[in-house]
């Protein structure tokens, strides 16, 4: 890669291969991480900006290197590794590939890692996630994965839950229910989106409520009764809308909740 850092083919396979060599396996993302594996494909990511298959192969790299690594996590946050991915998706927009592998990296740049998640909030990497929601409604895999960015971009950060809620974030996640209403895997990280968007945040609770959250949660639990992961994080969604909220409470009541809840 350093020998041959104009050459984007030669980029694009060695994203690749390191890709290959770190998904499910923890030594080889420590190995990478201590001889500079973030470096060369951040540096990959800069030279070739205009490089689709680049882009898309350097996200991928990315979140598989970070995965359950923290100090790779930081590696790349500190090396602005955030910019690189939110100036793939700026430039990249109407490619799906570049979104779904962008909120893949976004995912696990912030999973359990606040300084990235302010990183990613500070820099736009929500108005990137919604641009990309908004931009390719139709895609199951783009709507999956930014839900579940959003779920972990929301984990104990209540300024990136207002900024979600404010940009229009829980609508953005209502539609995603709404149209892909047969995939759990939407259902399940749209319930955990709407969980961490409404906890400890009164404001989110009423804007979930409001738009028609409470059916969307309900709608998932009963189109998809025997998925337990689904009902696990609806049940937590409904939790979290009805803490300390008095009208989301009425709302789960009267919309049938305690059933959906009990049949659980």
């Amino acid at each position: 890669m350093r020998r041959h850092e104009s050459v984007a083919e030669v980029q694009r396979e060695a994203c690749l291969a390191l890709r290959w060599l770190c998904e499910d396996h923890a030594d080889n993302r420590s190995r990478i991480g201590a001889a500079g594996g973030v470096d060369a494909v951040l540096t990959a990511m800069r030279r070739h900006e205009s490089v689709v298959e680049v882009q898309r192969e350097a996200c991928l790299a990315l979140h598989w290197l970070c995965e359950d690594h923290p100090d790779n996590q930081s590696r790349f946050g500190a090396a602005g590794g955030v910019d690189a991915v939110l100036t793939a998706m700026r430039r990249h927009e109407s490619v799906e590939k570049v979104q779904i592998q962008a909120c893949l990296a976004l995912r696990n740049l912030s999973c359990n890692h606040a300084d990235n998640r302010s990183r990613i909030g500070a820099a736009g990497g929500v108005d990137a996630v919604l641009t990309a929601m908004r931009r390719h409604e139709s895609v199951v895999e783009v709507q999956r994965e930014a839900c579940l960015a959003i779920h972990w971009l929301c984990e104990d950060h209540a300024e990136n839950r207002s900024r979600i809620g404010a940009t229009g974030g829980v609508d953005a996640v209502l539609k995603a229910m709404r149209r892909h209403e047969s995939v759990a895997k939407v259902q399940e990280w749209a319930c955990a989106a709407l969980r961490n968007l409404s906890c400890d945040h009164a404001e989110n609770q009423s804007r979930i409520g409001a738009a028609g959250g409470v059916d969307a949660v309900l709608n998932a639990m009963r189109r998809h009764e025997s998925v337990a992961e689904v009902q696990e994080e609806a049940c937590a969604a409904l939790l979290d809308l009805s803490w300390d909220h008095a009208e989301n409470q009425s709302r789960i009541g009267a919309a049938g909740g305690v059933d959906a809840v009990l049949k659980k």
